[in-house]
């Protein structure tokens, strides 16, 4: 049995007698990738973070990229931004797995 993923159009060769399966989104990495806010240590299957939430909750304030220079005394911002738009210092990207079950719900 072929599945074809409905946002990529991927195509996936499925055993007819499974009743779901489980797959790493492929693409663009505004697709393929997910926005995961950062407590503290973190750990899971792409691997493990070593930022801990008391250094994070301290330099939370200091995002602006031109801190200390002439363009932040004048007033300018610039944050540190991943390229979907989200706060580098509390949000981290990873790979989306996408769960199909095959009576026809699929959830991400």
């Amino acid at each position: 049995m072929i599945y074809t993923d409905p946002q990529t159009r991927k195509r996936y060769s499925v055993d007819k007698r499974s009743m779901d399966f489980l797959y790493d989104m492929d693409g663009d990495s505004a697709i393929a990738e997910e926005a995961v806010p950062v407590i503290g240590d973190w750990v899971d299957y792409t691997g493990s973070g070593t930022v801990n939430s008391r250094s994070q909750q301290q330099h939370a304030g200091i995002t602006n990229t031109l801190f200390g220079t002439e363009a932040w005394v004048e007033g300018a911002k610039l944050p540190d931004l991943d390229q979907t738009g989200n706060n580098k210092a509390t949000t981290r990207r990873r790979v989306k797995r996408v769960l199909v079950k095959l009576d026809g719900n699929t959830k991400t």
